[in-house]
């Protein structure tokens, strides 16, 4: 899949609230990186992917009105 196929699903599972699909868009992304030996990036994603959400109680996911229009999310 190409990469920008994959930042549009990540930012699509992202604002749905669909952990699952986000953390398999993530690691895709990383598997790339890491296949054009962008290591450093992989890495850093893999580790975002691998620390748990700071919540202070509250759902981890953002309440928010997100508008998408042409395929672009806009607050």
């Amino acid at each position: 899949m190409a990469r920008s196929d994959l930042i549009v699903d990540l930012v699509k599972a992202g604002v749905s609230g669909d952990q699952e699909s986000a953390r398999v868009t993530a690691e895709a992304i990383a598997a790339s990186e890491r296949a054009k030996k962008h290591t450093v990036v992989a890495e850093r994603i893999a580790r975002a992917i691998a620390t748990p959400p700071k919540t202070n109680g509250r759902s981890a996911v953002r309440s928010r009105s997100l508008r998408v229009r042409d395929g672009c999310v806009f607050p």
